[in-house]
């Protein structure tokens, strides 16, 4: 978006290199009558102690004059300060200052930080700004003031640094080479180029061009150097003077008119305007030529900065310098209410989905009806409410930390706006929305400040609020745990504009947040806060409290460096406050304290304040920690809601409601009924007869919320059960049901009639079949029973099963007999409870051929099967000695991987010999053989295709002879 306003700009306004004829800058000294306060120019015949009252730095080393003799006839020193204090900048020609007599002071020397002084000028020229001969001895020093013109407005000026006096180039340099005596030892030094004194151009602002000065004030802030100021002069207006007061009206989000005032008879101006921040304009560079002091300009975007620029076109193609920058910022989009900023609504409490605000270039709109006693710009939102209660909050503040207020309203479009929710603590609850329709909420800067370069984020959420209760008639407390603004580990200090609920009496407006700091956790979340950032005060939340009620607080208090204490009071905003409750805690842990407060009537806002009593230091901006405080007044229904009657009780007469209302009952209600005491905090309601939900809404000054109460009539509902099923011999515990809320559990044995068990059967699994149980359920209130619904307990056999190993072909399988269900579930293991195969059978020569690394060792290889049929488990385990099922006749060793060896697995061999047809050896191999002969020779050589004749030895002492043919071609 930048570079494309850089583009048109750059179109509208071609620049290029003027030839015109551009005026060179005039100066011209100005004359101070009084306010230098030191003589730092050694002058004349004699010693430089006699002719100078101070040194420029703190050893004693002073300027000296072309017209200095130690003694008469004696060395002067050409290069020195003239004679006459007349200096010319050595980097402008055209600029030259005049010193007070060399004889007498003048420096105003300020050697101490805050050291002050002023300077008044006796010949006060009309000028564009001044330029000032300065030095600093003992390194830099910085400087700060204020110009007072002839009209008694002013100018600050501030963080000025002024170079030492020895080789620097921060500033301009206006004399040097001129050497410097000890006034002590009258020590001349004449180092080259040094010392140094410089020039420090000070501009006046735009809105002050053409003033005269009438006195120059010098504070040094610094606690370094020593600040010389040894003469001034001032910019000149001159014969083409730059225009004043560049302003603009009638903006909007595009466009806006540009006007500025002139100090001369011009009748042609040049105007430039470009990005924000873009280089400015040199002397050699054209704008667009105007022929008025206005231009429209309409090819601005929404919300972003621009720097304005103009300059006179005087007679004689003459320009004067520019005017500059005028920083103008175009509105942003959602500066008027017909143009909102839409604010997607979270679905829960956490604001999730955000949209942002920026002040910057925002206008006064003129819908009416905001909160706050300012509106100094304000920006537009809307929403579409997907509950009755939503909650809106800013966030994340940048910028100045302004107070804003938002006001909510309602209404179908701009021209018909009413006012329904206010806050100026960055929160509010909205209550008795209407789902699907569209709400307004407006943000105003509540202060007449001019800097708007605040952002926040807004958000919409939508509280969890718990069945029963009812949020309308829930006053609480904000932010109550100090979590927002978040941070990290450490402290926060935030404006209280810039918190959400909670504001400090502190003139700073600082509160000061911890956050896991100095081994302090927090009470509850993570973050709490110091009472007192800077300076004794008081934090505080207020609440609306229109009619008389009972809050009920808590909080939790720590001291810091020992024992503090603080006091909660409460009182209207303003006062007068009364003591309430005084907390004082050690600082070795947290303690939570509670009450109760009853609001006096009329008292229509009340404020809850802490403020420090004592602390273990005596400074009561350090010490008591406070967290997790809530204030709470339920002005709704208290009671159970809602409220259940049982079959044989047809009178509600345990409901409690808070504040001062009426009772009125919903027309739809199964059944009239009778209210006795529709004004009262304890009715009594009585006469149901039909069965259902009844519903009464208790109104007051606060809310409307709604009471229910379900009467069952005689229709109780049989509890929920599950069979359940036992193996024989199986551990039993005590049958369960589910039954409702406030309801007791009957069990018996039989269908019908019978007397009830004393408590649930535990069934008996020592023999398997089947039993039924029966169970129903009344209410504790009442005698009123449900049907009884029955629940089947099933015990079964354990099942019985064999494992048999046999060879099918040349694999060794173990397979399993048995009679089963179709449900049953098999698990094969090993010794390592490793899960092999979960099929009926099990192969273990694939087994052991897919793993090498296991053999089958002297006595055998156990392998065990689970079998659980029905939930009722058996475990059986058979061990394998050998998996052999045959000797190869043939192996064909060409590498195929295909009948390579002469494979012996699972045969527990621990020697073979190989013989050719003559009967000699040609391979044998002793150990725990599987398959290593491949047709080789003991030197490994291969053997050629013939028959050969083995001997096999097992480590069970069997021995097997026979033939096996040799065939690589296969």
């Amino acid at each position: 978006m930048r570079n494309k306003i850089f583009f048109l700009s750059s179109v509208l306004f071609s620049l290029f290199v003027s030839n015109s004829e551009l005026i060179a800058q005039q100066y011209q000294p100005l004359q101070i009558s009084s306010g230098f306060n030191q003589d730092v120019i050694a002058n004349g015949v004699g010693s430089p102690f006699s002719s100078s009252s101070s040194g420029i730095d703190a050893s004693s080393y002073a300027l000296l004059s072309t017209d200095y003799q130690f003694t008469v006839g004696g060395t002067t020193y050409s290069n020195a300060i003239p004679s006459n204090g007349m200096i010319t900048s050595m980097d402008d020609a055209s600029l030259t200052f005049q010193l007070n007599s060399l004889s007498a002071n003048n420096s105003l020397r300020l050697a101490n930080q805050n050291d002050s002084g002023v300077l008044v000028v006796s010949n006060p020229l009309a000028a564009l700004g001044i330029s000032v001969l300065v030095t600093s001895g003992d390194g830099a020093s910085v400087v700060s003031g204020i110009i007072t013109f002839t009209d008694n407005t002013t100018q600050i000026f501030s963080g000025l640094s002024i170079p030492d006096w020895y080789g620097s180039t921060a500033l301009p340099t206006a004399l040097w080479n001129m050497g410097r005596i000890n006034r002590n030892t009258a020590t001349v030094e004449t180092p080259t180029n040094n010392p140094r004194l410089y020039r420090l151009d000070i501009d006046f602002n735009t809105s002050n061009y053409g003033k005269s000065v009438q006195s120059i004030q010098f504070t040094k802030t610094s606690s370094g150097g020593v600040a010389n100021i040894l003469a001034v002069s001032a910019s000149l207006l001159g014969t083409c003077p730059p225009p004043i007061s560049i302003s603009a009206i009638n903006g909007t989000s595009t466009s806006a008119d540009f006007i500025w005032s002139s100090l001369g008879s011009e009748i042609q101006w040049e105007i430039i305007i470009q990005a924000e921040g873009s280089p400015a304009p040199g002397s050699g560079v054209s704008g667009l030529l105007v022929n008025s002091m206005t231009y429209f300009a309409n090819f601005l975007q929404p919300g972003i900065g621009y720097d304005v620029y103009v300059r006179a076109v005087c007679f004689g193609s003459e320009y004067s310098i520019w005017s500059g920058p005028f920083n103008y910022y175009t509105p942003p989009a959602n500066d008027n209410c017909s143009l909102p900023t839409t604010i997607p609504v979270n679905t829960g409490a956490d604001c999730l989905q955000v949209v942002s605000g920026a002040f910057l270039g925002s206008t006064v709109s003129s819908e009416p009806n905001y909160c706050g006693a300012t509106n100094n710009g304000d920006l537009w939102f809307d929403f579409t409410a997907t509950s009755d209660v939503q909650t809106i909050s800013l966030s994340n503040f940048a910028g100045p930390a302004l107070p804003i207020v938002m006001t909510v309203y309602e209404g179908n479009d701009c021209s018909s706006l009413t006012q329904i929710f206010c806050s100026s603590v960055n929160y509010i609850t909205a209550t008795s929305l209407i789902v699907g329709q569209t709400y307004y909420v407006r943000t105003s800067i509540n202060s007449s400040n001019t800097d708007h370069a605040t952002t926040f984020d807004i958000c919409v959420s939508t509280p969890d609020i718990t069945s029963g209760d009812s949020l309308e008639c829930l006053i609480e407390t904000i932010n109550s745990d100090f979590e927002t603004p978040a941070f990290p580990s450490g402290t926060g200090w935030y404006n209280h504009n810039q918190v959400q609920g909670w504001r400090t009496t502190a003139s700073d407006e600082v509160i000061e947040m911890w956050n896991n700091f100095q081994g302090v956790t927090a009470y509850s979340g993570n973050q709490f806060i110091e009472l007192n950032a800077n300076m004794s005060s008081g934090v505080y939340q207020d609440y609306e409290t229109p009619v008389s009620t009972t809050f009920n607080f808590g909080f939790a208090h720590r001291g810091r460096l020992g024992t503090d204490s603080c006091g909660l009071y409460v009182g209207p905003p303003g006062g007068p406050y009364t003591l309430i409750f005084t907390a004082s805690t050690g600082n070795t842990e947290w303690q939570y304290y509670t009450g109760s407060y009853t609001i006096p009537s009329g008292q229509t806002q009340t404020r809850f304040i802490f403020e420090a009593i004592s602390t273990a230091t005596g400074d009561l901006s350090v010490g008591n920690f406070l967290d997790a405080i809530s204030f709470t007044a339920n002005n709704g229904i208290l009671s159970d809601n809602p409220v259940v009657l049982e079959c044989d009780n047809n009178t509600a007469d345990l409901i409690l409601a808070g504040g001062v209302g009426t009772w009125i009952a919903h027309s739809d209600n199964p059944s009239p009924t009778v209210i006795e005491g529709v004004n009262s905090n304890t009715p009594v309601i009585t006469g149901f007869l039909e069965p259902g939900v009844y519903k009464y809404d208790w109104t007051n000054l606060y809310c409307s919320t709604t009471l229910e109460i379900n009467f069952s009539g005689n229709n109780v509902p049989a509890p929920e059960v599950e069979d359940i099923t036992y193996c024989l011999g199986q551990t039993a515990v005590a049958l369960e049901a589910v039954a409702l809320e406030g309801y007791t559990l009957n069990w018996y044995t039989v269908a019908q009639d019978g007397t009830p068990l004393s408590e649930a059967p535990i069934p008996d699994t020592s023999v398997a079949g089947t039993t039924i149980y029966y169970v129903s359920q009344s209410s504790e209130a009442s005698t009123c029973e449900g049907p009884r619904v029955p629940l089947i307990v099933t015990v079964n056999n354990p099942v019985s099963f064999t494992i048999n190993g046999e060879c099918e072909g040349v694999n060794y399988w173990l397979t399993v007999e048995g009679e089963f269900s179709d449900a049953v579930l098999y698990s094969w293991t090993n010794s390592a409870n490793m899960i092999l195969s979960e099929d009926s059978s099990f192969n273990v020569s694939s087994y052991l051929a897919q793993n090498s690394g296991i053999s089958i060792p002297e006595g055998g290889i156990t392998f065990y099967l689970d079998i659980n049929d029905n939930g009722c488990e058996s475990q059986s385990e058979f061990t394998v000695e050998s998996v052999f099922c045959s000797i190869p006749r043939g192996i064909s060793p060409n590498g195929d991987g295909l009948n390579d060896e002469f494979d012996l697995t699972g045969m527990n061999v621990d020697k073979l010999s190989i013989y050719n047809r003559y009967g000699k050896t040609v391979y044998e191999f002793s150990g725990d053989y599987t398959k290593e002969w491949k047709g080789q020779t003991n030197n490994g050589n291969n053997l050629p295709d013939a028959t050969y004749y083995y001997y096999i030895k097992t480590r069970e002492g069997k021995s097997y002879t026979g033939w096996v043919y040799v065939n690589k071609e296969y």
